[in-house]
């Protein structure tokens, strides 16, 4: 299997306890899986990276709830995932998760495709977000809709997409 999809966009799935710990168990030892696309409501916990043989492309979440020790491996298993090309995060509404997240995703070097939303990213927040994406040499496509920017926020990050090398297309609404 090269894709595991859990739930879809429109109808976030209601998972049980007893599926969340098979999948925890399980999904870590996919080595031949590629990209994983989660839609859960409430909470679900990331396993250790110390268990995760995943070499990932793309990885979508959306997840209504995360606790902050599954924040921090969830970072670890972003930082490990070193084929990352596409990700795509949802609803990470708290600012020391988001920068914990930023950080991970820094380290992030062949992404081309980043889409953050509805996280609560703010003006509070753009210093950070603008280092993580000075790094990513390689992105192409940032989509930060349903944020809290203001407009020189978002003028920000068009004058440091402008500035680089490689051309990249930023897109702060839906549509």
């Amino acid at each position: 299997m090269q894709k595991l999809k859990i739930g879809r966009y429109a109808a976030n799935a209601e998972i049980s306890d007893e599926l969340t710990s098979v999948l925890q168990r399980t999904i870590p030892t996919m080595t031949a899986l590629k990209e994983i696309e989660l839609y859960v409501i409430g909470s679900f916990d990331f396993w250790s990276s110390a268990e995760d043989h995943l070499q990932l492309e793309s990885f979508t979440l959306h997840v209504t709830s995360l606790k902050s020790d599954s924040i921090d491996n969830l970072c670890e298993l972003i930082e490990k995932w070193t084929n990352l090309q596409s990700l795509c995060i949802h609803c990470i509404q708290n600012r020391v998760h988001l920068l914990k997240m930023f950080a991970a995703i820094a380290k992030c070097q062949m992404l081309n495709t980043l889409e953050i939303y509805d996280t609560e990213i703010a003006d509070d927040v753009i210093d950070p977000l603008l280092e993580m994406l000075k790094s990513l040499k390689q992105l192409e496509s940032l989509n930060l809709y349903d944020n809290n920017l203001s407009a020189d926020g978002e003028q920000k990050i068009k004058d440091l997409a402008q500035q680089r090398e490689k051309q990249l297309s930023v897109r702060f609404d839906y549509f």
